[in-house]
């Protein structure tokens, strides 16, 4: 027969709707969030320096002294600390040995369209025993647009994620990102963490 339309089963594949790993100069330390914290170390460095000059009260000097000591290993830590991940991950997606999870989402929990000081409005899902999660409150150069702001990830969802582990945050970053919506059964929301 001429023309005779055959049912077909197959889907089309997942669509890439992050890639850091086409491009891995782009995976790098959020420098302008880290260099708020340097400048306000320095402004602490100042009043500790002005404290001792102008014979402010002893204990208020030795107080902010101790605060600025404080503060800059704090940031000195937590530069090092973005800056080991930042190229952990640049160097995992230029050698190919970041990992590589696919399938249907075992549980999927929609973020929050507004950000938050906390985790409360992270998205959270789960594919082949790994977990990812993620808020627009995330600074860094992972994935991390929420559904509800756009973001690709559905409960429907098959997902094919390319992720390095972040030993510093105990999370996994995702650096690649192929999505076809609507063809998993629904994941079941487990709540809020």
């Amino acid at each position: 027969m001429i023309g005779e339309l055959v049912p077909t089963t197959s889907f089309l594949p997942p669509v890439v709707v992050f890639d850091l790993v086409s491009q891995p100069e782009a995976i790098t330390p959020p420098w302008w969030f880290l260099a708020i914290f340097w400048v306000a170390g320095f402004v602490l460095i100042l009043l500790a320096y002005l404290s001792w000059r102008y014979n402010w009260r002893k204990w208020r000097s030795i107080h902010f002294t101790l605060f600025a000591v404080f503060w800059w290993a704090l940031v000195i830590y937590s530069t090092w600390a973005a800056v080991s991940v930042a190229s952990g991950a640049r160097q995992a997606a230029r050698d190919g040995t970041y990992l590589t999870v696919r399938g249907c989402l075992s549980e999927f929990h929609p973020g929050l369209p507004t950000a938050s000081k906390t985790t409360v409005a992270d998205e959270y899902w789960s594919v082949a025993g790994e977990r990812f999660r993620y808020g627009e409150n995330r600074v860094g150069f992972a994935w991390k647009k929420v559904e509800p702001l756009g973001g690709a990830v559905h409960a429907d969802s098959y997902v094919e994620v390319g992720f390095v582990r972040n030993a510093e945050d105990r999370d996994n970053d995702i650096i690649r990102l192929a999505v076809a919506p609507q063809r998993c059964p629904r994941a079941p929301d487990p709540g809020p963490p």
